[in-house]
């Protein structure tokens, strides 16, 4: 979460904040699905996401980096709003914060 609030785009499995602050494509990619395939022999889920991970960089992540700068900055800089936003919304159900939105 710290890499997000400094511009770095995720590229991780869903799980903790990343499930809240992922939008495929905009502010990083997942690993795997939401909706993650119960398999019985780990060994089936983990090349599962073994083939996700590298079909991902090569096709998607690698071909962005490289050609399209400012589209790959422009995710960068969606990310540390959105990271921010996350903290707040989280440290303000732990605690008696005023919500940033407010009708007051």
């Amino acid at each position: 979460m710290k890499a997000a609030v400094n511009g770095v785009i995720n590229f991780s499995v869903l799980d903790g904040w990343w499930i809240e602050g992922h939008i495929e494509d905009l502010t990083g990619w997942s690993i795997g699905s939401k909706q993650r395939v119960e398999q019985d022999d780990p060994e089936i889920s983990r090349q599962i996401d073994i083939d996700d991970l590298y079909t991902k960089l090569k096709n998607r992540i690698l071909p962005l980096f490289c050609s399209d700068h400012e589209r790959w900055q422009d995710m960068m800089a969606y990310n540390i709003p959105l990271v921010l936003f996350s903290t707040r919304t989280v440290w303000c159900l732990s605690t008696s914060c005023k919500p940033i939105f407010s009708k007051a």
